[in-house]
């Protein structure tokens, strides 16, 4: 599928993590949607589901729309581009100016600005006039639009850029951090990664260096876990800036079932929580473990085991994806189905492609097309969209 991610490539994984980093170092405005790239149908943005409020954003014929989980058209495809709904409304893009709709497809307010980021907060960045600054949803200017760049608030802090160097704001509007770093990430677990002459380092909310500028890069924490590279090895560290285990390994996502995902020497295996491998790097790829399932590939073949490292599913496949409400993607030659965590094959191999379920609805190709089934692989929505593009999230 030409416009879509597989997740089972690992060196695109890598690809992914290093644009991360690349996009803390530049602070710049995280705004997914229906208009990344040559995208033509639906936009899987930062939550679970492909109905985000009850609506999926869809393309026909080059314009895009809405349509519910029937599959009726709720708002006609006459958008060049359009993102997700997020508290009620929805960023819009007509003829290069964003703006915003209602479920009813109403202007609440009319396309002006050159970018515009997504209400899942009460207020939103918005440039307008080349410069940065922060609507409400009636449209109101609330935090003047003056800076060089900025981000959605996050723990009640933006990120703002001033004069190349970044800081953070308020809900006021008011400088809480100066800007004093080269890049900035956004508040996480009380913290915010920051950078400055090409060291890493975190902040509190007071703009304090709770861990000093020391590694080569950093990530956000969540749950109390960081990843960060020293001497060119990953490791994670604590809340106190101390390594939990050593920095040793080329690759390190974070946890997920109580266990991480490591690559060392081009082998993947995976730790627990106090740093002790609980799967050897045996593996020739695997994806983070999900619903107490790892896929996982070895000798070209795709199967899963559990997180002692137990195979739970056969290496049998050319392609597996992570399980989700219960059921896996797998392939077989050109086409895809769905097992469950026995093994049995649920949904035959009909598809073309195919991506995970949730909230029991999958996207699926066939003859070229993506339409959404149900668990036992029965059409809901017909395949009639032209193309399909996936956010990835980690």
């Amino acid at each position: 599928m030409n416009n879509s991610i597989s997740k089972s490539n690992r060196a695109l994984r890598l690809l992914v993590v290093f644009l991360y980093v690349m996009a803390t170092l530049t602070a710049l405005i995280s705004l997914t949607g229906c208009n990344s790239g040559k995208v033509d149908v639906i936009t899987y943005e930062d939550s679970k589901t492909w109905f985000h409020e009850d609506l999926a954003c869809v393309s026909l014929n080059g314009k895009y729309g809405y349509v519910d989980k029937t599959g009726k058209v709720v708002i006609e495809p006459k958008y060049d581009y359009a993102f997700s709904f997020y508290n009620g409304l929805a960023a819009v893009v007509v003829d290069g100016k964003y703006g915003y709709i209602d479920k009813t497809g109403k202007y609440v307010i009319e396309p002006k600005y050159e970018r515009a980021g997504n209400f899942t907060d009460s207020l939103v960045p918005v440039k307008l006039m080349n410069q940065f600054g922060f609507i409400d949803n009636t449209g109101k200017m609330v935090i003047t639009n003056k800076f060089d760049n900025a981000n959605a608030f996050s723990e009640d802090l933006a990120m703002v850029r001033v004069n190349g160097k970044c800081g953070f704001i308020d809900k006021t509007g008011k400088i809480v951090v100066n800007p004093l770093y080269d890049a900035a990430g956004d508040f996480n677990d009380g913290v915010a990664v920051v950078m400055k002459d090409m060291k890493f380092g975190y902040i509190d909310k007071e703009g304090n260096e709770v861990i000093g500028l020391q590694f080569d890069y950093a990530f956000s924490f969540a749950d109390g876990i960081a990843s960060v590279m020293v001497n060119g090895k990953y490791g994670f560290i604590d809340k106190t800036g101390k390594l939990v285990g050593t920095a040793q390994y080329d690759y390190l996502h974070y946890y997920t079932d109580d266990v991480a995902l490591f690559e060392v020497n081009s082998r993947i295996g995976f730790l627990d929580k106090e740093g002790k491998i609980v799967v050897n790097p045996l593996y020739d790829d695997a994806l983070p473990s999900s619903e107490g399932l790892i896929a996982a590939c070895m000798a070209g073949k795709w199967g899963f085991i559990d997180t002692t490292g137990k195979t739970a599913v056969g290496f049998d496949y050319d392609r597996c994806e992570q399980f989700s409400d219960g059921l896996a993607l797998v392939q077989l030659g050109s086409k895809v189905g769905y097992i469950d965590k026995t093994g049995k094959l649920v949904i035959d191999f009909l598809f073309e492609d195919g991506f995970e379920f949730h909230d029991g609805i999958a996207i699926v190709q066939s003859n070229g097309k993506f339409g959404f089934i149900d668990k036992t692989g029965k059409f809901v929505i017909e395949p009639k969209f032209d193309n399909v593009h996936l956010y990835l999230e980690d």
